[in-house]
């Protein structure tokens, strides 16, 4: 897995070659003293799209597009002092800013090219982070790149760093050379999301100062594990039952799905996720699972997380070789906590319970599925995604 996040981040590196070809090895003496000539307007155009680099991160939330899809956002955004004008564009689960005369390329996923042509943008590649540490990562891909291409200069360390949207997360730059093309790479690594971005600006060699990929990175933000995708909805269980979660704080877990008439166990449940879902589970010592055994199981599990109907527990992921693996991060982990209150059947009096189960588990959103252990039973569910839960009693 290591060797596989690490080589794909070197290789779509070449994709940005692509954007940027009219400053190739290939461009002419003729191109190279145009570019000079006009180097006056650049400089202009550059002092406009950078004069104030750290007010790109407030960007308009209300901008974002879907996940599901790579788009570019014409809608502007303005800066404090009206100097730069952002459009927005997600790919995948990462949403980042760049100036809005820059042109997106048709095809390629995250790419802009300048109106001249002699500079671009590009969100390189997303990968998941695994079992490294983020300085690990980032030595492991300098030393990819050291191999292979002409390094001017690199951090020695990554720095800590908040993302727009408050996440914790890495940063680390390297400047290099392809043949006659320059290219500033950050690093962008979070940890919680599982997640390292790295972000490209390329131009001819001779032209470095008017790129900055820091301002293209420092308004990347994260809609992994951004939300609490499990309160207030209904599920349908893999054993045909249903879990009703009601935005009041109450539950109905009916024995049948859509089955409303017939038996249910009812009560108040609690949802956590993220960091608070770790030490909820924690801090439950009653059922044994200390902070070293649930973060090894979150690394294990950052390295491609498997479904499989066989596993028994979440601290003993499946480790099969499978195409289905799933990117899963501190984030998208859930301890859901349902007190049960009450049994209630067709014509029998309501039978008390005044028991308590807990479920740890993922939510994988791509699939909208809760992947789960009922840390009471040490039995393994699934649970898929229905409707927003309407309360029927």
């Amino acid at each position: 897995m290591k060797k596989l996040t690490i080589s794909f981040l070197a290789a779509t590196l070449v994709l940005t070659l692509t954007a940027c070809a009219s400053n190739s090895a290939e461009t002419s003496a003729a191109q190279s003293e145009t570019r000079r000539s006009s180097e006056a307007a650049r400089a202009q155009f550059e002092a406009e799209l950078f004069s104030d680099s750290s007010a790109e991160e407030n960007t308009d939330e209300d901008s974002l597009e879907s996940p599901d899809s790579v788009t570019a956002d014409h809608s502007t955004s303005r800066t404090p002092d009206d100097a730069v004008t952002l459009q927005r564009c997600t790919v995948d689960n990462i949403t980042f800013s760049v100036d809005s005369s820059l042109i997106p390329q048709s095809g390629g996923e995250g790419i802009f090219l300048s109106p001249d042509q002699t500079y671009a943008y590009q969100l390189q590649g997303i990968t998941p982070l695994g079992d490294y540490t983020p300085q690990e990562f980032f030595d492991a891909l300098l030393e990819t790149y050291e191999s292979k291409y002409d390094i001017i200069s690199t951090d020695s360390t990554v720095s800590a760093y908040t993302s727009p949207d408050n996440v914790d997360c890495y940063l680390g730059n390297i400047k290099m050379l392809i043949d006659s093309t320059f290219f500033d790479i950050d690093v962008l690594i979070a940890p919680q999301k599982n997640t390292v971005v790295s972000f490209a600006a390329t131009c001819y060699k001779d032209d470095q100062d008017i790129v900055n990929i820091r301002t293209v990175s420092s308004t990347a933000t994260f809609q992994i594990g951004d939300t609490d995708y499990v309160s207030g909805n209904s599920f349908i269980a893999n054993d045909g039952s249903e879990l009703c979660l009601y935005a009041d704080g109450t539950f109905a877990n009916y024995q049948y799905a859509d089955d409303y008439d017939g038996a249910y166990f009812t009560g108040a449940y609690e949802v956590y996720y993220g960091q608070p879902a770790m030490d909820q589970v924690i801090s439950m010592t009653e059922y044994g699972l200390t902070a070293e055994e649930m973060e090894g199981a979150l690394l294990a599990a950052q390295n491609g997380y498997v479904l499989s109907d066989e596993r028994q527990s979440l601290l003993l992921p499946d480790t099969a070789d499978s195409t289905d693996t799933y990117q899963v991060c501190l984030d998208t982990f859930y301890a859901i906590i349902l007190h049960n209150d009450q049994y209630i059947a067709p014509d029998e009096e309501p039978m008390k319970v005044g028991n308590t189960m807990l479920f740890i588990g993922y939510y994988i959103p791509e699939l909208q599925l809760l992947d789960m252990t009922n840390a009471n039973a040490a039995t393994y569910a699934q649970y898929t995604y229905k409707e927003p839960a309407t309360k029927l009693h």
